[in-house]
């Protein structure tokens, strides 16, 4: 009967620890999700003072293709699959998301980009 109940008070610690971390982490999720910020779609591709959504750029491609006048309006990555979003199949999960002056957007692959051009910004002192 010694053996049961040592054996026992084991397995039971093991169960309550596992117990107390799955409600530990259902908590911290639960308060991730009504503090943090809820990703609602692709990531924003911003850079404090030089590229933001609003910003018109221009997109060099590695085989000479250039997209000009374009806003670079997101990134779809390959991590966000699977996190309660839309399945994007894996040779797709890299993509920048470009949006044309006519509204037309384009979702071209993150390694077949060569360089972003961004235009010159205007002093604010002048």
């Amino acid at each position: 009967m010694e053996v049961f109940v040592n054996t026992m008070g084991v397995v039971g610690a093991f169960v309550l620890g596992v117990m107390a971390l799955t409600l530990y982490f259902k908590a911290l999720g639960w308060l991730g999700g009504r503090v943090g910020c809820k990703d609602e779609g692709p990531l924003g591709v911003r850079v404090r003072g030089v590229l933001d959504v609003k910003t018109r750029v221009k997109v060099h491609m590695a085989n000479g293709t250039v997209f000009e006048e374009v806003r670079l309006m997101g990134h779809l990555a390959s991590r966000n699959v699977g996190k309660g979003g839309d399945f994007v199949p894996y040779g797709l999960g890299s993509l920048f998301i470009l949006e044309h002056p006519d509204g037309r957007r384009t979702l071209i692959r993150e390694k077949d980009v060569k360089m972003i051009e961004v235009p010159a910004q205007p002093s604010k002192g002048t």
